[in-house]
């Protein structure tokens, strides 16, 4: 019976053979089980952490274009330092990553939702977002 890997184009009939090629190629330990502790734990972990290194990173650019209107120095800073952090977090976990991502877009929404257009000022004003004077 032909045996098919559901994460390539890996497919056999010797049952040693795939369970050489999932242990070597995509890490598991044994057949159903991957290797080391459970597989969401190290991934949630990370997008938590991700998130909240976000949110930190955030604030602090933003205190340093709270006093007025931020020229084009400030803005590209922040940029480069935003997406240094986001290829940081992806080489440590690439789930911390889609974690900022994901706290990015959110705290974007919910000054949008809560504020109206000028809400997501209070945030982003960093990276160039239009000021509501």
């Amino acid at each position: 019976m032909t045996k098919r890997c559901s994460f390539c184009e890996f497919q056999t009939d010797d049952e040693t053979a795939f369970a050489e090629h999932m242990r070597t190629v995509h890490k598991w330990d044994q057949l159903g089980s991957p290797s080391g502790p459970k597989a969401g734990t190290p991934s949630a972990v990370a997008f938590v952490i991700g998130a909240a290194l976000a949110l930190a990173l955030n604030f602090v650019l933003a205190l340093f274009a709270i006093s007025g209107r931020p020229g084009l120095v400030i803005i590209v800073v922040a940029w480069l330092v935003t997406i240094g952090g986001f290829a940081l977090l992806y080489r440590l976990h690439h789930w911390a990553a889609f974690g900022a991502l994901g706290l990015y877009a959110a705290l974007f929404f919910l000054l949008l939702i809560g504020g109206g257009a000028t809400g997501p000022y209070t945030c982003f004003s960093a990276y160039g977002y239009p000021s509501p004077r």
